[in-house]
């Protein structure tokens, strides 16, 4: 548009041309907004999805955790440790 304007004097055809283009252009933008819209809508749909998702997730990750952790780890401490034997000291200080 600016360039249309500033050769509207010298050079009229060339300026005609320009906006031409420059109201094709605006034109393909307004037909395209609604739909870049949509897709954005979308896209926040499935991020907000995928975040009450994973924090789902966490929260039964952390359940889990605390209420199986200990037998868990007892389990683990006694598959780990199995094979060591402990003998008494014997202290006749």
């Amino acid at each position: 548009m600016q360039r249309a304007q500033s050769e509207n004097s010298s050079n009229p055809a060339q300026a005609s041309a320009d906006l031409q283009n420059a109201t094709r252009i605006a034109n393909l933008v307004a037909s395209e907004a609604s739909a870049v819209g949509q897709q954005g809508q979308s896209s926040l749909t499935i991020r907000n999805s995928e975040s009450v998702a994973g924090a789902v997730v966490i929260v039964v990750f952390a359940a889990l955790a605390y209420i199986y952790g200990g037998r868990l780890y007892r389990r683990v401490w006694l598959l780990l440790y199995r094979n060591y034997v402990v003998k008494p000291t014997r202290n006749d200080g």
